[in-house]
């Protein structure tokens, strides 16, 4: 989400602190993470972005 709330946007370019808040998540390593976003040029382009970011900040 995007800070006037106007739009959504790829992860990690919104204002949400994706990090901390998936962190908060039991076991999260268990459970399925989906991801939706609407509108946007190219979503599949857009889905490897999330995706990435995603890889980037999971626990290793």
């Amino acid at each position: 989400m995007v800070a006037d709330r106007s739009s959504d946007t790829e992860l990690g370019k919104g204002t949400v602190d994706l990090k901390t808040f998936l962190a908060a998540i039991p076991q999260l390593d268990q459970k399925p993470v989906m991801v939706e976003q609407e509108g946007g040029p190219d979503p599949m382009a857009s889905a490897k972005r999330n995706a990435a970011y995603l890889r980037s900040i999971a626990p290793r």
